[in-house]
């Protein structure tokens, strides 16, 4: 798919987990992961230090997988929500399989009215968001795609 082809073009597998190199940062906490790309590094985060670092506007954090349970709930959702509303680093977020379900999901598009530069997301695996919100999200990361003039996807 269009998705899968771009996260491998830019660095992100989309299936499978990614290695870190010998030289990257390692941090694993109750088996909860994501990985980051920071130039051609792979970067294991927890969610707590994911939503610092986009908080911060960490300038070498454009690309984020937070998958298969990293996020976890609406409320991880919602935390991940609030620190995107103000990033503007970050073009990639991968959230497949992490249950965020429809308040997670309400919460990522009221974030991403105010976020400008997230251009590609992935919400596959993600139960209980209807079509309406989707149509809502895929328009906003289109938006942003369109000022880029990179492709948007979410899926």
């Amino acid at each position: 798919m269009l998705l899968n082809q771009a996260l491998r073009h830019s660095g992100i597998a989309s299936r499978g987990s990614p290695e870190a190199p010998a030289n990257a940062t390692t941090r694993i906490a109750s088996g909860a992961t994501s990985a980051a790309t920071r130039g051609d590094k792979m970067v294991y985060l927890e969610l707590d230090e994911a939503v610092r670092r986009l908080s911060e506007n960490d300038p070498t954090l454009t690309r984020l997988a937070l998958k298969w349970y990293s996020v976890h709930s609406a409320d991880g959702a919602a935390a991940l929500a609030e620190a995107l509303r103000e990033n503007k680093t970050l073009t990639t977020l991968v959230l497949e399989h992490n249950d965020i379900g429809k308040d997670g999901a309400k919460a990522i598009a009221e974030a991403l009215s105010d976020n400008a530069t997230l251009t590609t997301l992935n919400l596959s695996g993600n139960y209980g968001i209807n079509s309406k919100l989707q149509d809502r999200i895929q328009r906003l990361v289109e938006v942003n795609a369109g000022s880029s003039g990179d492709l948007a996807r979410i899926m």
